[in-house]
């Protein structure tokens, strides 16, 4: 496999990100190491050592009242998320987005990036990196295990990081990592975008042999989405991924797919992912309006009341701390100014700029 796949990889992973819009993050400078045949057990003995990179921390800006950790696709990093993740109308989450140990991987030949785990190609017949996958869900699981007792808990990711999100979902349900050792965490939600389910062959049967088990798949929420246009990782394997966990006992699964959607991530899909976390972790509700396809979105503590114009163009995504806000999505009119094309707008056709009376419709 040569370079090329590599860095066409690359850049899709990268774009996943692309849908953002920069305020502050803060950022934890801490390095931490996990040996791979003491994840989640405190021994001191391995056969390999993962160092992660820099984890990046966005502080809820309301009432805390949940914590999730995001994983970035291959090639990535937790700052690349980060921003996208603080412009989301989710003021009562904080998230916690880590990047990945940067090591050789198989499908790109050996070479290095950052990744959570090994692998090939996608297949069900491929091998599992397990101590990779072991390594990097205890890495998440420590992140969490820091957090107030009750302050609900979750794991999401794109690409790769999905497949790990999903990974330490099935560790949760069966109670330990594939080494054995327990998994000490408990998860409220996952989400994953544009990912796949690793250890697929193994899950079901795991599930059979235990009660306990089936009991916490059924009642963990999960979403996932993913894009029929998606050439890097193929819909197919969302919709097989979907398709396992359902009938290995995961009943509260969303699976929601997207049209012309490729290896990156739009404003509906993070839409969808605000809508069904709101409604999974309780963390505020969205009601709805009826200008445009208009919403309220509501946070607890609420002082005040605003309704907020958009810029021609534009559609209204915004959170004011301690108040309540309603963003208007204008209606398409067709503008002079831009040789006719419609674009949202209120009511007037802006003719130009500057030196031109407003046409008021």
């Amino acid at each position: 496999m040569g370079i090329n796949r590599y860095d066409r990889h690359w850049l899709f992973s990268i774009a996943g990100s692309q849908h953002r819009f920069a305020h502050f993050v803060c950022i934890s400078g801490a390095r931490m190491s996990y040996n791979s045949s003491n994840a989640g057990s405190g021994s001191r003995t391995a056969s390999r050592a993962f160092e992660f990179g820099r984890t990046h921390v966005v502080r809820p800006k309301g009432r805390h009242q949940a914590t999730i950790v995001w994983l970035h696709g291959l090639g990535d990093k937790g700052s690349s998320w980060s921003q996208l993740l603080e412009s989301l109308p989710l003021p009562n989450i904080k998230w916690i987005c880590p990047t990945a140990p940067s090591r050789p991987v198989a499908l790109f030949g050996g070479f290095p990036c950052t990744a959570w785990f090994d692998m090939g190609e996608i297949s069900e017949d491929a091998p599992d990196d397990i101590e990779g996958l072991d390594a990097s869900a205890a890495h998440v699981a420590n992140l969490l295990s820091t957090e107030p007792a009750n302050i609900k808990l979750g794991v999401g990711g794109f690409s790769m990081g999905a497949a790990t999100a999903l990974y330490s979902a099935t560790c949760r349900v069966l109670g330990q990592y594939g080494n054995g050792n327990p998994y000490p965490i408990n998860l409220s939600a996952i989400v994953g975008l544009s990912g796949w389910l690793p250890c697929s062959r193994t899950l079901r049967n795991q599930m059979e042999r235990s009660h306990e088990a089936a009991r916490h798949a059924a009642s963990l929420p999960i979403l996932l989405c993913h894009g029929l246009g998606d050439d890097e990782v193929a819909y197919a394997h969302g919709e097989k991924s979907a398709q396992t966990l359902s009938s290995a006992g995961f009943r509260n699964l969303v699976f929601r797919k997207y049209n012309g959607l490729g290896h990156y991530t739009i404003p509906e899909e993070t839409d969808d992912v605000c809508t069904w976390l709101t409604a999974s972790l309780g963390s505020g509700d969205i009601n709805t309006a009826k200008m445009g396809g208009d919403f309220v979105r509501k946070s607890n503590g609420v002082a005040a009341s605003a309704v907020i114009l958009g810029g021609k163009g534009e559609i209204s995504r915004w959170w004011l701390q301690n108040q309540r806000r309603v963003g208007c999505r204008r209606p398409a009119k067709r503008q002079t100014m831009v040789e006719g094309l419609q674009l949202r707008a209120w009511w007037f056709d802006c003719r130009s700029k500057r030196g031109s009376k407003l046409n008021i419709r």
